[in-house]
């Protein structure tokens, strides 16, 4: 029987370092301002790179944290 050649998925180097990092996400027909608190790795759905983040907003409480896909995740530009 022919071993079926596996491929995995290699995440794009272009998100290297995100922890820290503020972006938005799509929460219907708006979007959110958040910020990277911690890269959780490709533990989601079929090697999915996970990334828990927060609000950026003041006023929202900042141990409301969630998880999120990083292909749901605009990454906002580096300063510099």
């Amino acid at each position: 029987m022919a071993k079926l050649a596996k491929k995995k998925k290699k995440w794009r180097r272009s998100h290297g370092g995100i922890v820290g990092r503020q972006g938005e996400v799509r929460f219907g027909e708006s979007s959110v301002k958040v910020i990277v608190v911690e890269d959780r790795g490709p533990i989601g759905y079929s090697g999915r790179r996970l990334v828990r983040v927060r609000f950026v907003d003041p006023e929202a409480d900042p141990s409301n944290s969630f998880e999120i896909p990083t292909d749901e995740l605009v990454l906002a530009a580096p300063r510099g």
